[in-house]
């Protein structure tokens, strides 16, 4: 039997997160939003903005911690790091990133064949920009310049493999 791929929730473009988790979780009001590059970078490097790095502030356990915004409106925790023992910084983002990639892949999800899919995006995009524009130019510049050289008779019409 083959294995069982599950795409990734959709994304939103943008999500603008609380400053703490007051009515989301038990002592959500100790749970405080960092607003530091390393959450920007991890958001950027999973293409997801509904994450966010938040930091547990109670005394006793003092953690950073991945929150995710899910797709029902509630925010789940990800996982979380002893907050004395990891410096946030480009480091911490790698290693959130990593044990993402490895939580979703675990779960079935294929982060290549999301890459792969993305860039086939790109490139469906870039040729339909690359035809729009060529089409452009034929029929802006080039087709009144044969015209206007009267040399318009000779170029064969889209029917006969040509541009116009």
């Amino acid at each position: 039997m083959p294995p069982v791929v599950l795409p990734r929730e959709e994304t939103y473009a943008s999500v603008q997160h609380p400053r703490d988790l007051r009515g989301h979780v038990r002592h959500g009001e100790m749970h405080v939003r960092i607003d530091h590059p390393c959450a920007d970078w991890i958001r950027r490097d999973l293409h997801d903005p509904r994450f966010a790095l938040y930091a547990n502030t109670r005394p006793d356990v003092y953690t950073w911690e991945l929150w995710r915004l899910e797709h029902d409106g509630v925010y789940r925790l990800s996982n979380s790091w002893p907050g004395k023992a990891h410096a946030i910084g480009p480091d911490f983002a790698r290693t959130a990133v990593e044990w993402v990639y490895a939580h979703d892949t675990r779960r079935g999800y294929d982060p290549l064949a999301d890459v792969e899919e993305h860039e086939r995006q790109l490139a469906r995009r870039r040729d339909r920009d690359f035809s729009d524009f060529t089409q452009d130019w034929a029929d802006h510049y080039l087709w009144p310049a044969l015209r206007k050289a009267g040399l318009h008779r000779h170029v064969p019409t889209r029917s006969h493999g040509g541009f116009r």
